[in-house]
């Protein structure tokens, strides 16, 4: 059986409150799963701890079989946390040929490849503008595609359309359907 993205009765603690209690999951491949709860339930405390962000006070956790937190559980996720994390002085292409060397990408490979992300996701006309200047969604796309780079076995998206307009989020959605394939 190939190791997939799981935790047993994981716990976290805050001085007073007991934020995550005996949370327990298994994911399957190639399956796009949510986490659904009410605003403080701790779905981001849940992500957190599994992206390594945060430590689980109980219980254990595994990505594709390495322990939560260490490097190879790093390396095998993209992460697309809540807030954009762009440098507003770096273009399009410079931010995603920053995030490309952090993955790996060839050097050799990563202009073209580059191109195709940013055309996936409508951004090829904006590819030269800096950051600065893109709107919500357009620094949303583009911290979704920071996230898919280089290929990773498990992609994080947290609260992947919060504060986007219909179309804007529907758009993401549809990129979000597309990276199952």
């Amino acid at each position: 059986m190939v190791p997939v993205p799981g935790a047993g009765g994981v716990c976290t603690r805050s001085k007073k409150v007991k934020v995550l209690d005996g949370v327990s999951m298994t994911l399957a491949r190639g399956v796009c799963h949510g986490l659904l709860g009410h605003n403080g339930a701790g779905k981001s405390t849940l992500l957190d701890v599994l992206m390594g962000s945060a430590h689980a006070t109980g219980g254990t956790g595994h990505v594709f079989g390495a322990p939560l937190g260490s490097r190879a559980a790093r390396s095998a996720m993209g992460v697309c946390p809540q807030t954009d994390v762009v440098i507003p002085s770096l273009t399009g292409r410079e931010h995603l040929r920053l995030w490309a060397r952090f993955r790996g990408v060839p050097r050799l490979a990563m202009d073209g490849y580059i191109a195709t992300m940013l055309a996936t996701v409508s951004l090829s006309d904006k590819a030269d503008a800096t950051l600065a200047t893109f709107s919500g969604g357009m620094r949303r796309r583009l911290s979704i595609l920071s996230a898919v780079i280089g290929s990773p076995d498990l992609v994080v998206l947290d609260e992947v359309s919060n504060g986007l307009d219909p179309v804007q989020r529907r758009h993401v959605w549809e990129i979000v359907a597309s990276l199952k394939s």
